[in-house]
């Protein structure tokens, strides 16, 4: 599989999330994707919390990420159906012991999709950061060799009244160039469509670069402004550019 992009996501079209929580500051509402500085917080860390994502119709999908507590002992699944409380389909997602854990699957159409945790985590609740739940998008083109990846660091420097010096990290952000080069048509249109579907670069999403081969290795990127760039060299045939950084 190639560079896969994980940018379609369809939470926001939920017509309900439900969860027996009742922490409000903590509640099902911040799992929304527009809502990107919250966390979900359930009431209980030591059996399972189930989050049931209801929409009108049947919506198809083929990939789950999430960026939660739990450790590799626990476990992660997905189950659908076309009513509440029927599973028609069920996959578990490998926990990576990293925070961010992901499954993809072939497409599935369902109206009621269901995220489930089990184990104990060190707060005694269980809290995903942020929840992705959509399509995806492979790339089976791969960039020019060799990709521009380089990271950027921020730090503060302290001085004391004795002239101590301390240095710290306020943060790495680490960012990528992508040069497509005689891309056809659709991919170019695919491409387009990713930009345009995230704002730009108002909104992240995630990144799996080498997923067949390190899967774990999984990015919560957005596009840096105004970064892409598409040219037609000859009819239907395009390079494109395009660059995204971390999300810190």
């Amino acid at each position: 599989m190639s560079i896969t992009f994980l940018y379609k996501n369809l939470i926001d079209n939920a017509v309900s999330i439900k969860e027996s929580a009742t922490v409000s500051q903590y509640g099902t509402a911040y799992l929304w994707d527009n809502d990107i500085n919250s966390a979900y917080r359930g009431t209980s860390g030591n059996g399972t919390t189930s989050i049931l994502f209801t929409f009108g119709s049947a919506v198809y999908m083929d990939s789950i990420c999430c960026v939660s507590n739990l450790t590799t002992s626990g476990t992660l699944w997905l189950t659908a159906g076309t009513i509440s409380s029927t599973l028609d389909f069920t996959t578990g997602v490998q926990l990576d012991g990293l925070g961010t854990s992901h499954k993809f699957f072939g497409n599935q159409g369902y109206q009621f999709w269901k995220i489930n945790l089990f184990g104990v985590t060190a707060i005694l609740k269980h809290q995903l950061n942020e929840v992705f739940l959509g399509k995806r998008l492979s790339i089976s083109e791969m960039p020019s060799y060799p990709m521009n990846n380089s990271v950027e660091e921020n730090t503060v420097e302290l001085t004391s009244e004795r002239g101590q010096k301390w240095i710290y990290s306020n943060y790495e952000r680490e960012s990528w160039i992508f040069n497509f080069e005689g891309i056809n048509a659709t991919t170019e249109n695919n491409l387009y469509n990713m930009y345009k579907f995230v704002r730009k670069n108002t909104q992240p999403f995630f990144m799996a670069l080498d997923p067949d081969n390190n899967p774990n290795d999984i990015k919560y990127v957005r596009f840096k402004e105004n970064s892409l760039i598409s040219e037609e060299v000859t009819k239907n045939v395009f390079d494109v550019t395009l660059e995204v950084e971390s999300e810190i």
